[in-house]
């Protein structure tokens, strides 16, 4: 089925070769292909014109920001991404996309994150340094987001504009992401660009965002950064934009600072807890099933330990 990139009209009979709603051109639409609905329906996401893309986009070079979107072969094929020889357990190290079928324990959270990710634009994740939060986004919530056809980048960089950090990671991936982008534009120019060129849901994860907070941030570049976000949030239509602010549960207050320029950023939030018991054993064994190595616990030690 061909939807009109214009006007958004659809059906159009397939021997059409202009839109009967506005008069568009679709032959460049269906060189660029069909969109890829979110078959769970997560709210108002949608998925990304799959042939917008020349293949997986799957992180990057650049550490602190890293773009993620398969493409149609992937998300029809399911691909997974761990090495069957990985080892089961990153131990200090945090987990990224890659790691998403050794990540056990949080699915009740990431479940919930995707459900509030749907319902509305701003979501806020709190919670103390260490439990978990940039692990459960990157190996629980963004891949599922992924198989669904959103497009996310994940971020953790605020001491540039952040339409220069975005612009900067989206052009290390030309090579499968080769979209016309503006050079100079604002982060609303650059969202709306996204917008026309993949027709599916960008989700920004603004993880650590408390650095925007620090001391040796000065107070007009970080009221330029919220501004951007405002602008971008009102330059395309819901369905386009998702934002999701992660801080530590010590710099919540702080995002009181934000609630004139973002009065949703309080609407929607939630907090993660350390580990249950249950969800600890599920995160220690659940991981064994999925890497060929041989490991084995004594019987009762894990018990004894938990």
């Amino acid at each position: 089925m061909t939807v009109c990139p214009k006007c958004g009209f659809k059906p159009i009979p397939a021997a059409s070769h202009y839109c009967p709603n506005c008069g568009q051109s679709l032959e460049v639409v269906r060189q660029v292909g069909i969109e890829q609905q979110v078959s769970t329906n997560y709210g108002n996401v949608i998925g990304v014109q799959t042939q917008a893309i020349h293949g997986d986009v799957y992180g990057g070079d650049i550490y602190q920001v890293q773009v993620y979107v398969l493409g149609k072969e992937s998300l029809e094929n399911a691909a997974q991404f761990l090495d069957a020889n990985a080892p089961p357990y990153k131990f200090l190290a945090p987990y990224g996309p890659r790691d998403a079928a050794l990540f056990k324990g949080r699915q009740a959270e990431t479940e919930q994150i995707l459900r509030l990710v749907g319902a509305g634009r701003l979501l806020v994740l709190f919670g103390a340094a260490g439990v978990g939060k940039t692990s459960l986004l990157a190996a629980g919530v963004i891949p599922d987001l992924l198989r669904n056809g959103a497009l996310a980048v994940h971020i953790r960089d605020y001491t540039q504009p952040l339409s220069q950090t975005l612009l900067a990671a989206l052009k290390t991936a030309r090579q499968n992401l080769p979209l016309q982008l503006p050079e100079n534009g604002s982060l609303a120019d650059l969202v709306s660009s996204l917008r026309d060129a993949t027709h599916g849901t960008l989700v920004l994860v603004l993880d650590q965002f408390e650095r925007l907070f620090q001391v040796a941030v000065p107070a007009e570049f970080r009221a330029q950064q919220v501004s951007a976000l405002v602008e971008s949030l009102q330059a395309v239509e819901p369905q386009y934009l998702r934002l999701i602010i992660v801080v530590r549960d010590q710099a919540l207050v702080r995002l009181s600072d934000l609630q004139d320029a973002l009065p949703d950023v309080f609407r929607s939030f939630l907090e993660l807890k350390a580990f249950s018991r249950s969800e600890a054993r599920s995160a220690i064994l659940d991981p064994l099933q999925a890497t060929q190595r041989k490991i084995f616990f004594e019987d009762g030690l894990l018990d004894d330990l938990l």
